[in-house]
């Protein structure tokens, strides 16, 4: 196989991503090879690149490390069947989707509805394993998200209900060794930032009562335990340390009340 290595021409082709260090291929169909060749490395420079694999390696090794070419120029017609083709017979390591399909006209970042759903269709029931998990973990770490995407996170689970087996497996997920947590302490600033972050917060009355209500009986995570004698200590320390405001005292004060007399009335 031949590469083309002269100047791009403003034409359509198959062109190849090439790693110098370990010989890892990307292959890729353009209608304007100049643009497509710019679209990447403006996105890898930008860390946002729809490939993960390309821009893991570009995040490690840089730019001097890729090396674009045009395997064949072709007319627009045939760049999937070409695509396709040399996707078969090179393998490339890059290419997360090894069936070529046309990216014109697409616009990336919104997938249509029908799109969300095929994904969705595609990924239910995989199972990721302990390996895969772990990778992702350490690509994440980290990450920090602005706050636009933060919003769009947000306003994708507004009104977001698992239904009770998604939930049993998301709590069965976390218990345990499998709790990214597991053996671990916050230190005394995470404790402050997680304090802070919580002050002046509100919760509706609907919301207390599912709170309430998820804390009830078997659900409750101390449901038939007793704490230790270290462990009453260090929440008794913990509590002489804690300022209350008047208006918490007074609350405190009034669930006390109300706990009394149901006692009361259940002995009577």
């Amino acid at each position: 196989m031949k590469t083309v290595e002269t100047k791009l021409p403003d034409a359509s082709g198959i062109y190849m991503i090439r790693s110098i260090t370990n010989g890892k291929r990307y292959i890729g169909s353009a209608v304007n090879l100049i643009n497509r060749e710019a679209v990447h490395f403006c996105s890898l420079k930008r860390n946002n690149h729809r490939n993960r694999h390309l821009q893991n390696h570009y995040n490690k090794y840089d730019k001097a490390d890729l090396q674009f070419s045009v395997i064949e120029f072709c007319s627009q017609i045939k760049l999937i069947e070409r695509e396709q083709y040399y996707i078969d017979i090179l393998k490339p390591e890059f290419n997360i989707r090894k069936i070529a399909d046309s990216n014109f006209g697409i616009k990336f970042g919104t997938p249509s509805e029908e799109h969300k759903r095929k994904i969705g269709e595609g990924n239910r029931g995989k199972i990721v394993s302990k390996e895969t998990r772990k990778k992702l973990s350490e690509v994440g770490k980290g990450r920090v998200f602005s706050e636009e995407h933060r919003r769009r996170i947000s306003e994708v689970k507004k009104g977001w209900e698992p239904s009770e087996e998604t939930r049993k497996k998301m709590s069965e997920n976390r218990v345990g060794i499998n709790n990214p947590f597991y053996g671990k302490h916050h230190s005394k600033e995470t404790k402050r930032k997680l304090s802070e972050s919580h002050t002046g917060m509100k919760y509706s009355e609907e919301s207390k009562k599912k709170m309430s209500e998820v804390q009830k009986g078997e659900n409750n995570p101390m449901f038939g335990k007793k704490h230790s004698k270290e462990a009453k200590r260090k929440i008794g320390e913990a509590s002489k340390e804690r300022k209350c405001t008047k208006e918490t005292r007074y609350k405190m004060s009034i669930a006390r009340i109300a706990y009394l007399k149901k006692k009361k009335l259940e002995i009577a």
